[in-house]
């Protein structure tokens, strides 16, 4: 009886110890997961730190790009305006220049029909001239010449 007994003592003993060893493990198992959780808020409030400080340099880029923004806008628009200026001017050389060339046109027409006037009359003219005979003239030698 004192065997079993003692089997039964060291039984209870063994158990005990599992279930301490149980509790250490779980324990073990809390700590490790706890450093890990820990390592990812580390990482998270590092990322966080990083976020943060990206924000304040934008900012910061951004302070200092607005007034070139504003003075880009104020240039597009001193452009903008010129270029409808020139665009302006060049529609109303366009606009001259084809009334400059419509004049020319017309005139080149109106001077063709002058010159054609004046070849018809020039042909009508020569068309009724009658022939004369050649007149004969003395020369200082006294020859006869045509």
């Amino acid at each position: 009886m004192y065997r079993r007994e003692a089997a039964a003592l060291r039984l209870r003993e063994a158990q005990a110890e599992e279930q301490q060893a149980i509790r250490k493990a779980g324990q073990a198992s809390a700590l490790a997961q706890a450093w890990e959780v820990a390592l990812q808020l580390a990482g998270l409030a590092e990322l966080k730190s990083s976020l943060a400080q990206a924000e304040l340099e934008a900012a910061a880029e951004e302070a200092e790009l607005a007034p070139l923004r504003d003075e880009h806008a104020r240039h597009a628009a001193r452009l903008r305006l010129r270029l409808e200026a020139l665009a302006g001017e060049v529609g109303s050389a366009a606009d001259l220049a084809d009334e400059q060339k419509q004049a020319a046109e017309d005139t080149a027409a109106r001077q063709h029909a002058l010159a054609e006037q004046a070849r018809t009359g020039q042909r009508q003219a020569a068309s009724m001239k009658p022939r004369r005979a050649p007149s004969w003239r003395r020369s200082t030698s006294g020859a006869v010449t045509a």
